[in-house]
């Protein structure tokens, strides 16, 4: 990452002029922003929009692409900066190159081909500078670094599969999740309908019978007072049918089936409704409510 190449650059200033040093360290930066700015791109991309098998290939091309090109000019310090002779400044080069392709590993293994793209391009400078010595130990060294080189390759598969194994699960348990819903929204809807004709037999009757009270129709009630119950009777059953209904449109409007008719309504029926309700609950407790608004 950047804040490691600010801090490394400064130590190649002990064997190399400023202005290699410079040069680097801006293509190692443009590099890395070009990275980052491709990386952003495709996420904005994917999601706000399915991608297609063209634009797929596309976008794996320019991720792997850049991803190769930050590592492989990283990776270059080991041949820019290598000074024959200096061995103090030769293995801190090798030891830095080897090193960085664990946290390459790391980053990369969640897609395989940038993993395979960085990790190539990394090791082509590594075995380049190693075996264009004629020393052997250098070539143990390519031998060293091939062998991490395949272990680091077993990691990052082993990564990449422990990945997908949770990517799919996760994706298994919103699927899950999502049925589980359905049916219960299911399950509530059935049982909303079976009550909803329970409720509303007995209701009808009841509304119908103190409908035929209230009008007197086998003859006049004695009691004035019944015939106020009568009606508070008929008028709560209509209203306790209203609310049934009303959740059953809840259970339409859950499942998107639901039609808004807009028209007007008259609000004094509404408020004589709720005075009907509290009136007789207010007397019990001596208690009066004013009816200050007309049909």
């Amino acid at each position: 990452n950047l804040p490691t190449v600010f801090a490394i650059a400064p130590t190649f200033l002990f064997w190399v002029e400023w202005s290699v040093v410079l040069a680097w360290v801006t293509a190692t930066t443009a590099a890395q922003l070009l990275n980052s700015a491709n990386a952003r791109a495709f996420l904005k991309t994917s999601e706000h929009k399915n991608t297609s098998k063209h634009q797929e290939k596309v976008w794996a091309l320019r991720l792997v692409g850049a991803a190769a090109l930050y590592s492989g000019i990283w990776a270059s310090s080991i041949v820019i900066f290598w000074v024959d002779g200096a061995l103090a400044n030769n293995f801190f080069l090798l030891a830095l190159i080897a090193i960085s392709l664990a946290p390459v590993t790391l980053l990369n293994a969640a897609y395989l081909p940038n993993f395979f793209g960085a990790a190539i391009a990394n090791s082509i400078f590594m075995l380049t500078a190693l075996l264009s010595h004629p020393d052997p130990i250098y070539w143990a060294m390519a031998v060293a670094y091939s062998m991490f080189f395949l272990a680091m390759t077993g990691h990052a598969i082993r990564i990449n599969r422990a990945a997908r194994a949770m990517i799919k699960m996760s994706i298994e348990k919103t699927e899950l999740i999502e049925a589980l819903s359905q049916d219960a929204s299911r399950a509530k809807s059935q049982f909303l309908a079976n009550m909803s004709h329970e409720l509303r037999t007995p209701l009808n009757a009841i509304i119908g019978f103190s409908e035929v009270i209230s009008r007197e129709v086998f003859g006049p009630l004695e009691n004035e007072k019944y015939l106020q119950y009568t009606g508070d009777i008929h008028s709560s059953g209509r209203h306790l049918l209203a609310l049934i209904n009303d959740i059953l449109d809840l259970s339409k409007i859950e499942a998107g089936q639901y039609s808004i008719f807009e028209e007007r309504v008259d609000l004094s029926i509404v408020a004589d409704d709720c005075h009907k309700l509290l009136d007789l609950r207010a007397s019990v407790n001596d208690i009066k409510i004013e009816r200050r608004f007309s049909r």
